[in-house]
């Protein structure tokens, strides 16, 4: 039975569903692969390479090797630190 686009596009929603499920549970000092760490995000791997090559975020990293890894808890800093409006914000920009 041959699959379609659709249901390709389904499959590949609920495996990345699974891997983002996963790292909901994981410990805020684990390191995350940049695959993983663009997920969170919701951005592409290369991206984040991009990113990261060019030191256009400032995303802390962690190189072993040859990987590059990232922390939970530094991915949800950055996401804090651009987060606008909502109860994010602080005292000084309600008014």
């Amino acid at each position: 039975m041959k699959l379609t686009e659709t249901d390709r596009l389904l499959s590949k929603s609920e495996a990345e569903a699974s891997r983002l499920d996963k790292l909901g549970s994981a410990k805020r000092t684990e390191l995350l692969s940049r695959i993983d760490a663009a997920a969170y995000l919701g951005i592409k791997p290369q991206t984040l390479a991009v990113w990261s090559c060019n030191r256009r975020y400032g995303i802390p990293m962690v190189k072993i090797g040859r990987l590059a890894k990232y922390r939970l808890a530094d991915l949800d800093a950055f996401i804090a630190a651009r987060t606008i409006g909502g109860n994010a914000g602080s005292a000084a920009d309600s008014g």
